[in-house]
């Protein structure tokens, strides 16, 4: 048997172990997915790789071919500038007309910065973001645009 004939095997990097497939066969919609590098390959002709997608397709006539498509995150939302004193700010605008709320919603705040100094920094940051985003995000979005208005 030649080198170009035997099956993927599992190749040793380091003490993992890697396996390197170049299709999947999926039973229900009955395709077979390449990978991109493998499609490319199997498009010449003569080709190891040429050969090995002949011979599926010769035993597997009835499914259709697809290359494999890395799907891409969707763009996430950033809230840039949003710092532990910029959320103060806002809390402060917002219940500014009623002191004795203001003072509860400044107090959980302080309570909650505490809470998260033996954090990291980053995760300190996140996590009080998460907090913030979570209780006041629409209202925040509505004062940004607001001030970015009166800033023009």
């Amino acid at each position: 048997m030649k080198a170009a004939d035997k099956p993927n095997k599992p190749q040793m990097k380091g003490t993992a172990m890697k396996k390197i497939e170049n299709y999947t066969f999926n039973q229900f919609d009955k395709t077979i997915t390449l990978t991109k590098k493998f499609s490319k390959a199997a498009s010449i002709m003569g080709t190891a790789e040429f050969k090995e997608l002949m011979g599926l397709m010769e035993k597997y006539p009835s499914y259709t071919l697809k290359v494999r498509e890395i799907q891409k995150p969707e763009k996430k939302e950033t809230y840039k500038g949003l710092t532990a004193k910029r959320m103060r700010e806002f809390i402060s605008w917002q219940y500014q007309e009623n002191a004795e709320t203001l003072k509860i919603k400044i107090d959980e705040f302080d309570t909650l910065e505490k809470f998260y100094d033996d954090f990291h920094k980053t995760e300190k940051h996140s996590a009080m973001k998460a907090w913030f985003l979570k209780n006041h995000k629409d209202e925040y979005l509505n004062w940004e645009k607001a001030m970015e208005k009166k800033a023009a």
